[in-house]
């Protein structure tokens, strides 16, 4: 499994270098001067969402292509481990990310350590099943439709900013475990149904 994704990676290396320079100098530019609210939404919910879209994306783009996915059925892999292998790199993408602009909002927004590692929680479980969501419209359905979820993610995070500007509600949330735990679990479970629906069909 982790040959394959080695080969993704190799397959697909200048957009893993342009998507990892983004990520890693974005955040910092924007955040220059007074953190505001839509600000650290971007930080905490945005960027991860284009990273993750853009690398798992390209990933599936090339794989959508006949000769490609004609050429990876013809593989001595077995489909568990050819689907899993796309499921594992969005989780490992989804933990890097989250963890990298949590510590921006950790450094620039809220200096409470626990309260940055609840919405770093929350963001991993959300892209989680988000990316649970992706994969399953892929392997369903195809690219293009796949790419149709993040309009709704776009919405959604448009949707939280507007909320919280609204009501003019307090960043620093404060969650029990037991949820966050629940939430996690919750989303990894949909994850890997998603994984599991694949495979079956396929």
């Amino acid at each position: 499994m982790l040959s394959l994704i080695a080969k993704d990676v190799k397959f697909n290396l200048k957009y893993v270098i342009i998507a990892t320079l983004f990520l890693l100098i974005a955040p910092i530019i924007l955040v220059k001067g007074e953190g505001t609210t839509s600000q650290f939404f971007a930080v905490v919910l945005y960027f991860p969402l284009l990273v993750v879209n853009y690398i798992i994306g390209k990933f599936c783009y090339i794989e959508d292509s006949t000769y490609t996915l004609n050429f990876v059925k013809s593989l001595p892999i077995s489909k568990y481990k050819r689907v899993g292998s796309r499921y594992l790199e969005g989780i490992l993408l989804v933990f890097f990310t989250t963890a990298y602009c949590t510590f921006i909002e950790q450094t620039f927004f809220i200096k409470d350590p626990s309260v940055s590692l609840q919405y770093f929680s929350i963001s991993a479980s959300v892209y989680i099943a988000y990316l649970g969501l992706y994969l399953g419209l892929f392997y369903f359905k195809n690219y293009q439709l796949a790419q149709q979820s993040l309009s709704i993610a776009f919405i959604i995070f448009f949707a939280v900013v507007a909320i919280f500007k609204y009501f003019n509600l307090d960043l620093q949330i404060q969650l029990s475990s037991f949820l966050l735990i629940s939430i996690f679990i919750i989303s990894s479970s949909l994850c890997f149904l998603s994984y599991f629906l694949v495979c079956k069909k396929k």
